[in-house]
């Protein structure tokens, strides 16, 4: 019998759409977006970045962690990613 997991990930890939959508959970992806919008209308990155891309690298660096249990996943984390981020974009 197929993991809860695969048969999203089937219905996903069924569906062509991304996991956390065709799993009716895109609120993490929005909340992400919109942290990055109001980023971008203060300045803090510029405003033609691409914006999907920075969420994509934020969730692989997240589930690479959790997955692999590669590296801790923590505040630490997050706020040395969150810079690297930072740093990636303004340069």
């Amino acid at each position: 019998m197929p993991s809860t997991a695969s048969a999203c990930a089937t219905r996903s890939f069924t569906a062509g759409q991304p996991l956390g959508v065709a799993a009716g959970d895109d609120h993490l992806g929005a909340a992400l977006r919109q942290i990055l919008d109001r980023a971008a209308a203060r300045g803090e990155i510029p405003p033609d970045v691409d914006r999907e891309l920075l969420i994509d690298v934020v969730y692989g660096v997240l589930w690479y962690r959790l997955m692999l249990n590669h590296a801790p996943l923590g505040e630490d984390a997050g706020r040395e990613l969150t810079g690297l981020l930072i740093r990636a974009v303004s340069a």
